[in-house]
């Protein structure tokens, strides 16, 4: 085994909470420890795709922990035509919005008729002496939300309804957030986990990222 501690890669909180989640769903022994004691300051966000940029991530934070490292990096993909390009750039997408969020994207949408895409997700794991990483994409359609609560950070979990599941992400039941973790989340970071000598390898099973 290469480690048992894994460090979480992000300065987000929500995220962090999030990661810890996953990886405990994956293998509950693992000692999951996050950064934000350690006043780090963000690394650059470098590449173009989801996979370069988690990756980017996880070595520099690996690099000045000299630890095993967790990152994470999404981007959102419509199968209609946006005047504005989210992808990867989701953070900056929302920043450059005066206003409200909701009705700016609730009005694009309608004018762009966009109503299908997915949400592409990759895991990146750097240790002293390896990395991997792996990705899922996650076929959604869009609903209109009626409000979104105040300091809301991830407006699109409010429009994004994932294949298999009837509610936005922002709106599922704890069991169906556990089973869309499950069925989604959880197969590419047990590939990785595995990949690195984390973790014990998954049995070979179809799953979504492949």
């Amino acid at each position: 085994m290469v480690a048992k501690v894994l460090y979480l890669g992000t300065s987000n909180p929500d995220k962090a909470t999030h990661l810890t989640e996953l990886v405990q769903m994956v293998d509950e022994r693992l000692v999951v420890r996050g950064i934000l004691n350690r006043r780090l300051t963000p690394p650059r966000e470098e590449g173009s795709t989801e996979r370069e940029i988690a990756v980017a991530k996880a070595a520099a934070y690996a690099a000045r922990l000299g630890e095993t490292v967790l990152s994470e990096d999404s981007g959102i993909h419509f199968h209609q035509s946006l005047p504005v390009a989210i992808g990867v750039r989701i953070g900056d997408a929302n920043s450059r919005i005066k206003g409200s969020k909701l009705r700016y994207w609730s009005d694009l949408f309608r004018r762009c008729g966009a109503s299908t895409g997915y949400l592409r997700k990759a895991y990146a794991i750097v240790t002293p002496t390896a990395r991997a990483v792996a990705t899922v994409d996650i076929p959604f359609r869009l609903t209109q939300p009626r409000r979104l609560p105040a300091g809301t950070r991830n407006v699109f979990n409010y429009f994004m309804v994932p294949k298999s599941f009837r509610h936005a992400v922002a709106a599922l039941a704890p069991y169906e957030r556990r089973r869309f973790r499950a069925l989604y989340l959880v197969p590419p970071l047990r590939t990785i986990l595995a990949e690195v000598g984390i973790t014990a390898a998954p049995p070979r099973s179809p799953a979504p990222h492949e």
